[in-house]
């Protein structure tokens, strides 16, 4: 899903007006802006406060609320392979939720709530990380994400 959206091809209403098969290109989460990838990851004011929430939680000190510049933020971060694999793994999962958020209105119906999704992406993220946590992880590592599980 990640690779999709950094690639820029979902199915968002901008490409979806593109290819005539809509007419209407409002983000359906403001109905302010065209919802493209570049709005919907993370202009749009509901998808920026899901991000807020979660960099607050990670306690992360970067600015940029645009999916590119995040990514590059984490490649080139002097952080362990530990980190940068959980900060992936968070920023693949905020995507998808921000994105099943949105389906799940357009096809259901269905108001989300920024705290819904947030808490979505902490037990996701909690969960994989605790089952499928590395072997050799420092005890830095360790004593920083039960840290962030415990929250």
């Amino acid at each position: 899903m990640l690779w999709t959206a950094v690639q820029d091809r979902l199915r968002t209403r901008a490409r979806l007006k593109q290819m005539k098969v809509i007419s209407d290109d409002c983000c359906l989460f403001c109905s302010n802006h065209s919802e493209t990838k570049n709005h919907l990851f993370f202009s749009c004011i509901f998808a920026t406060q899901c991000l807020l929430q979660i960099k607050s939680w990670l306690h992360w000190r970067i600015e940029s609320v645009d999916l590119d510049v995040i990514l590059r933020w984490i490649e080139r971060s002097n952080k362990g392979r530990f980190r940068k694999s959980l900060w992936y793994a968070v920023i693949a999962s905020v995507v998808y939720q921000i994105w099943r958020a949105r389906n799940l209105m357009l096809w259901e119906s269905k108001e989300p709530r920024v705290t819904e999704v947030t808490k979505n992406i902490k037990e996701e993220i909690k969960s994989r990380f605790t089952y499928v946590c590395p072997k050799r992880v420092s005890k830095n590592d360790a004593h920083w994400f039960t840290g962030i599980v415990q929250q």
